[in-house]
């Protein structure tokens, strides 16, 4: 009897249970159901297309829903859309629409070159905000050619590395320009990169790329090219030394009359590493010649960064 009544005790046990898992589990669904209802209410679903391939490729997470992939790859590219906004490009600025519409190609380039170690260009980006973090020298640039050189045909820079500077030029004019650059190329690679990118967008833009040292080579090309003249002149090339000042001086004979000479990491105070004092260097000694007269300088950084380098305008002073 008393075996027959431990029985019975153990089965109600087990029923009350097994009644109790049920209702929990009854009054949780109904929870999810009505937070689910209050999330709709909140937030109604939106109309979206979705990409299927992309919807049933694994996330994983160090992605960012508002940057593309390549296939089989999973490094991240901003697509043309405004990698800020993930939106297409609808700027009232017509630097910013400019950007947004041509972002996608700068970013093919940078990580292109990424394995090469090309650094210091213009096309940088911040790694959290995304941000091109020497966009005011990018705005500088493309207002001063928008206001004052719309119909240049030729531009000349020392200084090729990856090509960044060549295709913002080739990009504001559509590759209806000549550009001739000078460059050692010591790069692993990176002037060709930068060449077959810029061809690929402009197949039949003249592109000259002279790959030797500028000190040596560029006055050497003057001479014998003495009818070959540049509206626009880039002295980026070497850094530290001589190599700032020199380039400034031999590009002279090769500026048209209606030109502009431009330099940046330009620093006034002489107060930074010696990869800037150079350039300042450089400027100080060519206003002082009166070789070169000062236009304008603007920020080369986001302010948020707190750089004092600037990007500098002048002309040949006649």
């Amino acid at each position: 009897m008393r075996k027959l009544l431990e029985s019975l005790r153990f089965l109600c046990t087990v029923m009350v249970l097994l009644t109790v898992s049920l209702f929990a589990v009854f009054c949780f669904q109904n929870l999810e159901d009505h937070m689910a209802a209050g999330i709709n209410r909140r937030f109604p679903p939106q109309d979206i297309s979705v990409n299927r391939e992309e919807e049933s490729r694994p996330q994983t997470r160090e992605e960012n829903p508002l940057i593309s992939y390549t296939e089989n790859d999973n490094k991240q590219v901003p697509t043309h859309r405004d990698s800020k906004l993930g939106q297409t490009c609808e700027n009232e600025d017509d630097f910013e629409q400019w950007i947004c519409e041509n972002e996608h190609d700068f970013d093919r380039l940078s990580k292109r070159l990424a394995k090469t170690k090309v650094g210091g260009h213009i096309f940088m980006r911040d790694s959290i905000t995304l941000e091109f973090t020497k966009k005011p020298q990018l705005r500088a640039v493309y207002e001063y050619i928008q206001q004052n050189m719309k119909h240049a045909s030729r531009f000349c820079e020392t200084g090729f590395n990856g090509g960044h500077s060549s295709m913002m030029w080739a990009k504001l004019f559509l590759g209806k320009i000549e550009i001739i650059s000078f460059d050692m190329c010591y790069n692993n690679g990176g002037c060709d990169i930068g060449l077959e990118e810029i061809h690929r967008l402009y197949p039949d833009m003249k592109h000259t790329l002279i790959r030797e040292d500028s000190t040596i080579n560029l006055p050497n090309y003057t001479k014998e090219n003495p009818n070959i003249k540049c509206e626009f002149i880039f002295v980026d090339g070497g850094h530290t030394g001589d190599v700032p000042e020199k380039d400034l001086y031999n590009f002279k004979p090769m500026a048209k009359d209606n030109h502009i000479v431009v330099m940046d990491d330009c620093v006034w105070n002489l107060t930074n590493s010696d990869y800037t004092n150079w350039i300042g260097k450089a400027i100080n000694k060519g206003v002082e010649d009166k070789l070169i007269c000062p236009i304008t300088c603007k920020p080369m950084y986001i302010p948020k960064m707190k750089r004092n380098t600037s990007t500098c305008f002048h002309k040949y002073c006649k």
